[in-house]
């Protein structure tokens, strides 16, 4: 597989132009079925030119979620590399 410049994460099935889209769940638009919580990207080192995912890390639950979600993708993003990552606000605070 070549490395895609630009990816998504949890795309669904409104894939942004340009991009590689990578889903828990099959779909129309989804290149890679992958779950991100529990597998790494399969990219190289330093290898993407921007992440973007939208209202995806809101449903993330493992243990160590998003963190390591996070850490996976710095881990793939080139030096100067964008980083698009949006969520709902979901935990309270007591």
């Amino acid at each position: 597989m070549t490395t895609p410049k630009n990816v998504e994460l949890g795309c669904g099935s409104h894939k942004r132009a340009g991009f590689y889209g990578i889903d828990i769940a099959m779909g129309s638009e989804v290149d890679l079925v992958l779950d991100v919580e529990r597998s790494p990207l399969p990219f190289p080192d330093d290898s993407v030119s921007h992440i973007y995912s939208s209202h995806a890390f809101e449903h993330l639950e493992a243990p160590g979620s998003p963190i390591q979600t996070l850490k996976e993708i710095r881990r793939v993003c080139a030096h100067g590399a964008t980083e698009s990552v949006m969520w709902r606000y979901r935990w309270r605070c007591q």
